[in-house]
């Protein structure tokens, strides 16, 4: 009975990333609970829970894979922060020059 549980879940899951890839929009997948269905899905197939990344592991693959993705949007945003700033120099304004005014602190005269 649990196998026709993970093959149910398999169809499930092939039919939400057929309209992933058939409207681009993978919002469809934010109804499955993948930290709840995969360790379900290891111990009905048999997997040794040994085979598992700890909590710990876990966490820190998350975190590298989230600061890698911060890094590469980094590099994808320096050109454009590049053309700004030769443009500034251009029109002779200051790298960091501020386009407003900060307003002052509550209560400051």
């Amino acid at each position: 009975m649990r196998a026709q549980e993970v093959a149910g879940f398999n169809r499930s899951l092939e039919t939400a990333l057929s309209v992933v890839n058939a409207t681009q929009d993978p919002s469809v997948l934010d109804t499955f609970d993948f930290d709840v269905i995969q360790p379900e899905v290891n111990k009905i197939n048999g997997m040794p829970e040994s085979w598992t990344a700890s909590d710990d592991k876990i966490a820190a693959k998350r975190k590298a894979r989230a600061e890698a993705q911060q890094r590469q949007e980094q590099i994808q945003a320096a050109p454009a922060a590049a053309a700004m700033m030769k443009a500034k120099a251009a029109a002779g304004l200051p790298p960091q020059s501020q386009t407003q005014q900060p307003l002052p602190a509550p209560g400051a005269q």
